[in-house]
């Protein structure tokens, strides 16, 4: 890059690839998924609703819809400064605390399922002829179950730095 508008062009590269990633991510729509997507490369500074028009190329009305859709589902929040009477919009700073959350709990009701199984497997064999057995994992753990303490190990892990960063913990 070797100038503002190398940087805008940028800029707009990684708005548009990122807001296509939110848009399935976090099933928003094209232009709520912009919106967000400005506001992580933006970071915690926060945009004016004017500067999202600006960079979005969207009406008033969409970009005021998809700040509700986001305010809505707790993924954005915004502050004002002492003598300016704008909005300043910025990421929620417990939105992808909350994400992150929500996958080391799918991880870890995925360990239980898959424990249960296998001692269900273990008892049944017992019982049940050569023949008929159920198929054991080669290892104990599995591997699967390895990768899913892997997961909740890191994810925890995470979870707790990035509320220490944020000023969040517990």
């Amino acid at each position: 890059m070797e100038n503002r508008e190398d940087i805008s062009k940028a800029m707009s590269i990684l708005i548009e690839e990122q807001g296509v990633l939110f848009e399935k991510s976090y099933k928003l729509s094209p232009v709520a998924a912009r919106v967000l997507s400005v506001l992580v490369i933006n970071g915690s500074k926060g945009v004016t609703f004017d500067f999202l028009i600006e960079i979005v190329s969207a009406s008033k009305a969409t970009i005021s819809s998809s700040l509700k859709t986001l305010s809505d589902r707790k993924m954005i929040s915004y502050f004002t400064k002492p003598g300016d009477r704008k909005r300043y919009f910025t990421i929620n700073k417990t939105f992808f605390i909350s994400l992150l959350e929500e996958e080391a709990e799918k991880s870890r009701r995925s360990l239980a399922m898959h424990e249960k199984i296998n001692e269900f497997k273990k008892l049944s064999n017992t019982l049940l002829e050569d023949d008929e057995k159920f198929e054991m994992p080669n290892s104990e753990p599995s591997l699967y179950a390895r990768y899913l303490h892997g997961m909740i190990n890191n994810l925890d892990s995470f979870i707790k730095d990035l509320k220490k960063y944020h000023s969040l913990e517990e």
